[in-house]
């Protein structure tokens, strides 16, 4: 009888020892694939931070050139601008100048004196009135900044721009884990 036992034991021992050796290459196989997961992670992580310092590096450009842009405008509206009030602070003092002293004389000065003067400060007035003449325009252009149709559209709509993490299992779904950079999850299954 415990020869019979006996061989029932082998049997058992020799059929778990089968499946003890069918985990161990199972347990191997999923560190292997563990280790295959995570080097994937790491190369994924890289590529979608990659993408996104692109995306940032572009962005940063043209962030760059259109403040100098805005940069140049200021410069050459300022430039227009000084050359504009110089002109105006020129033409004020020589109104000024003239108008003290017409005033002056005209106060202070003897009858001879306005009558000798009256010619001359009647012909210099006239031609401050001809060679000073108010701007037709002394404002500065309108600055505003229009958005890029496609940034507006983004933000509408929150779409991913740098892209959307996947992964299948062994049954053939393939899983849309989440998108980065939106503002929620989503969890969509589709046949391979």
């Amino acid at each position: 009888m415990a020869t019979e036992f006996s061989k029932c034991i082998d049997t058992d021992i020799k059929q778990v020892r089968q499946r003890l050796y069918e985990f161990t290459a199972a347990m191997t196989k999923a560190e292997e694939e563990s280790a295959k997961f995570h080097a994937s992670v790491e190369k994924v992580e890289k590529e979608i931070v990659q993408k996104g310092e692109k995306l940032k590096r572009l962005v940063d450009k043209h962030v760059d050139e259109l403040q100098q842009q805005l940069r140049q405008l200021q410069a050459v509206t300022d430039k227009d601008t000084g050359v504009q009030k110089d002109s105006l602070l020129l033409a004020l003092l020589a109104m000024e100048s003239y108008t003290e002293y017409a005033v002056e004389l005209k106060n202070k000065g003897s009858h001879s004196d306005v009558i000798m003067a009256a010619d001359e400060l009647h012909s210099r007035a006239s031609k401050l009135l001809q060679t000073y003449v108010i701007p037709v325009d002394c404002s500065a252009p309108a600055v505003a900044f229009t958005a890029s149709h496609i940034v507006d559209d983004l933000v509408q709509t929150g779409k991913n721009i740098i892209g959307s993490i996947g992964a299948n299992d062994l049954t053939g779904i393939f899983y849309v884990i989440c998108s980065i950079a939106a503002f929620h999850c989503e969890l969509v299954f589709m046949r391979s």
